[in-house]
């Protein structure tokens, strides 16, 4: 290798480099830090990705797939729900192999490396200098589309991809073989196995309107143009049977959603992006900013700073519209103008022209639109790109020095970027050590380890402090983790009533836990008042515990401890404990029939309701009567994740109650043999005893994982085979 390459190489790999290890070296020295920044109501660090990923360490340690958590909602379909990212690549390895902490930070590092490698692999293939190249990969990776988004961890993950693919879709189009081919569908496969799948959508849309474009453009012949989209249809194809393993149970889970059919047009199209709020690719904070508190909360008709802000810095858009004007007659970065332009029209949402879109599938399956401001980043770095070249190639022409004009033009506009851009960018984010977040906060000292709590009225004294101060003080988000928010408890050895996912759910689980949160709020009083059918879920459920920040009105309930805030600004958050629970698992000789949501709800709001000792079932078949209503507790002599054993001694006949979630997959023997798991209480397990003593056994064996996971075989051996076989079966010729 000449110097003269050696030398060009490093000017190449120089600043992409330097800004990456400036932007993370905070998390890793001189303590481990987090990228810790407050949502609404809560954090999707601390009480979403965050557990998620302790729950996949934990998991991949033990050499075992996260496909249950008992610890959220009473048990949950975690992998189903995909934003864990089980198979992506980094997470497998990183969570296997390393501490949890340095595998998260790590996980954020790689995916800012992915974006880099593939965004200048992107430009590279549409003919820019490996210098404009490398400057075009900084500016997409630093932009602040990715900066808002730090606290979305599998959001970032998943856009991240995105350059890569649109890279493998581009030289498919150009040259289609088998194995590029194959490199899109891999690609496109762990994005889809990164977790976020409204980001795959986006991709999805990206890659086929710029073929599309590119298709109008080439002016192919009909049957050549039909070949192409077959070709992409087929790739696309293969990337669902890679990821099949992912996709089949997220379909299961989809099925008994609330997502099924799709959103309506005002989910669809919440958090929107009014037209005015452009004005912020020039400056991002022109509304106010969520650091301090001076961001407009979302309505209706404004939507979320994170979801609208994609600044790419005002000299790198001052190319990009240069770009533009010459793109038009440019084949080859033409189909990015017109990404741009389509991709704004879709971020707008509903004021948008394309808004009747939102209202049918696949578009009224995600919400936020503004997502597609992904699209709008990667489209104006490559009109930036392309006026930057356009600005080199005249000077090269007028003055013959190439090199030094290429080097000193690139040089000048990184400056610019990192007073600008990058700024914002390396800014956006609060850091603070992991120590004050992973620790256990000081309610934690005052619960039974295991306890399962229920959290009520924290997200509005969470926002109290959000929307008036931001986080320029992040002393307060230490103290609220006494709420132990859900999903947050993972992290703490206690169980949760509730869940945070921000994605799929079992519908009747959605039910479930709404009817646990009927609660009357009284802000002037600081009182809470919990509804009767709050408490008999909260009971059903095996919930010994709440905290709250509020005076919590209940005869049911009693305070039994207290967490007082040692700065004396917020007010003491409050331990309570619930006269009455029942058992998480029990036998109850009394069971009362419900045909309908409504009769449930009807049942577990009256007031009643536990006294009765009954359990809710939905066939005639499982009606007990009894005399005497009792309840009786049983022995859980074993538990893992995916399985519970239980000991029984029933007195008469009887019904097993869990008050764990059922879902499909889980499996039961009494003594052995196969036994029906019914669905009671809404949405718990049970099963019919007979009186005397027996063994019961759950596992959790979903028949989704194990058909997704045999088409992710074969899919790709059908590929290895036909690679082989290419490879080494030549036609004859003679």
């Amino acid at each position: 290798m000449s110097f003269k390459t050696v030398y060009h190489t490093t000017l190449v790999l120089f600043l992409p480099l330097t800004m990456t290890y400036i932007f993370f070296i905070r998390l890793f020295v001189p303590h481990q830090s987090l990228f810790m920044i407050p949502d609404f109501g809560e954090s999707d660090v601390l009480h979403l990705n965050i557990p998620m990923k302790k729950i996949l360490s934990d998991a991949l340690k033990d050499k075992r797939w996260p496909l249950w958590s008992s610890d959220i909602a009473s048990g949950f379909p975690l992998f189903a729900e995909g934003q864990i990212g089980t198979f992506f690549l980094p997470n497998l390895l990183l969570y296997r192999f390393f501490p949890f902490v340095l595998s998260y930070n790590a996980g954020l590092l790689t995916a800012y490396i992915t974006a880099i490698a593939g965004s200048y692999l992107l430009y590279k293939c549409l003919g820019y200098t490996r210098f404009i190249a490398s400057f075009c990969a900084t500016v997409f990776t630093y932009s602040g589309f990715f900066a808002v988004h730090l606290s979305h961890y599998n959001l970032v993950q998943t856009a991240t991809m995105l350059p890569l693919i649109m890279w493998a879709g581009i030289s498919l189009y150009r040259r289609p073989t088998y194995l590029k081919t194959v490199v899109f569908a891999f690609l496109l496969s762990q994005q889809i196995f990164a977790g976020y799948l409204p980001i795959v959508f986006v991709t999805l849309t990206s890659v086929s309107v710029w073929w599309v474009i590119r298709l109008i453009i080439d002016r192919y012949r009909v049957i050549d143009q039909v070949g192409k989209c077959v070709l992409l249809c087929l790739a696309t194809l293969l990337a669902v049977g890679f990821s099949a393993v992912q996709l089949v149970p997220t379909f299961e889970l989809w099925q008994r959603s609330f997502r099924l059919g799709g959103l309506d047009f005002a989910s669809a199209t919440a958090y929107p992006y009014p037209p005015r709020h452009l004005i912020t690719f020039l400056f991002p904070y022109f509304f106010g900013s969520p650091s301090d508190g001076s961001y407009p909360p979302f309505n209706d008709s404004w939507g979320i700073f994170w979801e609208n802000t994609a600044y790419i810095g005002i000299l790198p858009l001052v190319l990009a519209i240069l770009g533009a004007l010459f793109a038009l007659r440019h084949r080859i970065v033409l189909p990015f103008f017109g990404l741009l332009i389509i991709s704004l029209l879709l971020v707008t949402g509903k004021y948008s022209p394309f808004y009747l879109l939102y209202s049918l599938p696949p578009f009224s399956l995600f919400r936020v639109p503004s997502r597609f401001l992904l699209i709008t980043l990667l489209s104006l770095t490559v009109l930036m790109g392309f006026g930057l070249t356009k600005i080199v190639n005249t000077l090269e022409a007028r003055f013959k020095k190439g090199f030094f004009i290429s080097v000193t033009l690139v040089s000048f506009a990184t400056l610019f970027f990192i007073a600008d851009g990058f700024a914002f960018s390396y800014n956006y984010p609060p850091v603070s050590g992991v120590d004050q977040w992973l620790d256990p906060p000081k309610i934690v000292a005052l619960l039974p380890q295991g306890s399962t709590v229920a959290s009520i009225g924290a997200p509005q004294k969470w926002n109290d402090v959000f929307l008036s101060k931001g986080w320029k003080d992040i002393a307060p988000y230490y103290f609220f983790k006494n709420n132990l928010f859900p999903n947050s408890t993972v992290l703490f050895g206690l169980k949760n009533f509730n869940f945070n996912t921000g994605g799929l759910h079992p519908k009747r689980l959605g039910y479930f836990t709404s009817m646990g949160r009927h609660v009357e709020f009284n802000d002037q009083l600081n009182v809470a008042t919990l509804s009767a059918q709050t408490v008999n879920v909260l009971s059903l459920s095996a919930t010994a515990f709440i905290t709250s920040p509020y005076i919590l009105n209940e005869a049911n309930v009693v305070e039994v401890n207290s967490v007082h805030d040692e700065a004396g600004r917020l007010d003491p958050i409050r331990l309570y404990r619930l006269n009455f629970t029942r058992p998480r698992a029990y036998l109850a000789n009394t069971t009362q029939l419900v045909t309908t949501l409504e009769e449930a709800s009807s049942e577990f709001s009256d007031p009643e309701f536990l006294s009765r000792g009954s359990v809710l079932v939905e066939r005639d078949d499982l009606i007990i009567t009894s005399s005497q209503t009792k309840i009786v507790p049983v022995t859980i002599t074993h538990e893992e994740p995916t399985s519970l054993s239980i000991n029984i001694n029933a007195p008469e006949k009887s019904l097993l109650a869990v008050a764990d979630n059922n879902y499909p997959g889980w499996v039961a023997t009494v003594d052995g043999k196969p036994a029906t798991i019914e669905t009671v209480n809404l949405t718990q397990r049970g099963i019919r005893i007979e009186k005397g003593e027996h063994q019961v056994f759950f596992e959790f064996r979903p028949v989704s994982f194990l058909i997704g996971k045999w088409i992710t075989v074969l899919t790709g051996i059908i590929v290895f085979t036909a690679i082989v076989l290419k490879k080494f079966i030549q036609p004859c010729t003679v």
